[in-house]
């Protein structure tokens, strides 16, 4: 039975080397064989002139459940019996990672206030791959006993498939394990029961050295079919890392020095402002699959890490925390109770994911941000004192949730 090999870097000349692997024998054909109608192979181009890029799915934005992913339109899904059936288009997408406006002023003037820089913001654009239109991908939730059927599409000009990171299923789900992937032009079902609680990621499978840093990645929330404590928001954040130069707009896959950085495929000035209202109960729900370690701090709060991409963490070992270190390959999901009025920053400790494209100027001066929001805390009254938590009660008389506060 011939197979597709999907290759975990995307050099060219590793094909020789493949055909090489195969012996006599010719156990299985390389992808070039399957797949020599398209013209760009082994050239890996952006995009291919024979696949026709599809819209997003018109139950985009509806049905949405109760996550919120600032600058990533949600995934909506149908129903089929019991199963929700959500569609996912793997694809090229031009995204634009700064928009250069200089209106964003309360961002501007944080980042000069905490990080001592200007930032005269430029417009920065982005050829890269993404799912239904942007990169990150949408975020797919689902509750714990769902039955789900993903319908996914292959509009890339190679190969890829879909790798579900941190959910449990068969091993036929894993087309990488296989060494099948879809190939472009090509529609694969995915169908499985969510029976794990928490946040995971979803990416490439196939050519992950390439294809995971050209934007193929997405979370997966699932959640309990009832919470312990109620959740009031949920709000889902995806660090991402680039090399980029002025002369190209693809990614460079051939270096691991990285100049610029995301959070849901936006960098500083331009990732959207989360605004909380005082008393809510927050969780955020924080991955990665960069390559790079990720330290994220948020001002005015500590928090309670409640699980991992391992699932939810038991309340005898939960850590409370100010830093979230964000490691290649991992999910973080943080609890806390806004109870701190103010205008908060959250933003990458490390100075240059702090700040993107860094240049030889003056370190006052640098063009763009990168992983650098705020968190806005409206309070519920606003000529009331300042109160600490400890001393604070909600508007409706009921204390805080002291295990969610230091």
């Amino acid at each position: 039975m011939k197979k597709i090999l999907c290759l975990l870097v995307p050099i060219p000349s590793l094909m020789l080397s493949l055909s090489a692997l195969q012996g006599s024998t010719k156990l299985a054909v390389t992808t070039k064989e399957r797949y020599s109608e398209q013209s760009e192979y082994p050239n890996y181009a952006w995009k291919s002139s024979n696949i026709r890029i599809s819209p997003k799915p018109s139950n985009t934005g509806k049905e949405i459940g109760i996550v919120e992913t600032p600058g990533i339109k949600p995934l909506g899904y149908t129903k089929i019996g019991d199963i929700k059936v959500f569609r996912l288009t793997a694809q090229p997408v031009e995204q634009t990672l700064t928009d250069g406006a200089a209106t964003h002023h309360q961002l501007l003037h944080a980042m000069k206030s905490i990080l001592g820089i200007k930032a005269l913001p430029t417009k920065k654009k982005l050829n890269g791959w993404g799912y239904n239109g942007s990169t990150p991908g949408p975020t797919i939730e689902l509750t714990v006993g769902d039955k789900v059927r993903v319908i996914f599409r292959n509009e890339l000009p190679e190969p890829t498939l879909i790798h579900w990171h941190g959910l449990e299923h068969p091993h036929a789900l894993d087309k990488s394990s296989e060494r099948n992937p879809v190939l472009p032009g090509e529609t694969h079902v995915y169908e499985f029961t969510a029976y794990q609680e928490g946040t995971y990621l979803y990416h490439s499978g196939c050519s992950i050295a390439k294809q995971n840093r050209y934007g193929l990645v997405g979370m997966v929330i699932v959640h309990p079919k009832q919470y312990e404590e109620p959740v009031d928001r949920h709000i889902a954040l995806l660090v991402q890392e680039w090399a980029l130069n002025s002369q190209t707009l693809t990614p460079n896959t051939a270096t691991n020095q990285f100049n610029w950085f995301t959070l849901n495929g936006h960098a500083a000035p331009s990732i959207p402002l989360i605004t909380l209202r005082q008393g809510e109960r927050v969780r955020l729900h924080v991955g990665s699959m960069a390559l790079n370690t990720y330290p994220l701090f948020l001002h005015g709060y500590t928090w309670t890490l409640v699980g991992t991409e391992g699932g939810p963490i038991s309340k005898t070992a939960q850590i409370k925390g100010a830093t979230l270190h964000l490691l290649p390959g991992t999910t973080r999901t943080i609890e806390f109770t806004a109870w701190n009025p103010g205008t908060w920053p959250l933003y990458a400790l490390t100075r240059h994911q702090s700040l993107s494209h860094m240049t030889d100027i003056p370190l006052e001066v640098t063009p763009n941000g990168g992983i650098f929001t705020l968190l806005k805390v409206v309070p519920t009254d606003p000529d009331a004192p300042w109160a600490h938590h400890s001393e604070a009660t909600t508007e409706e008389g009921r204390e805080f949730p002291r295990d969610l506060l230091s």
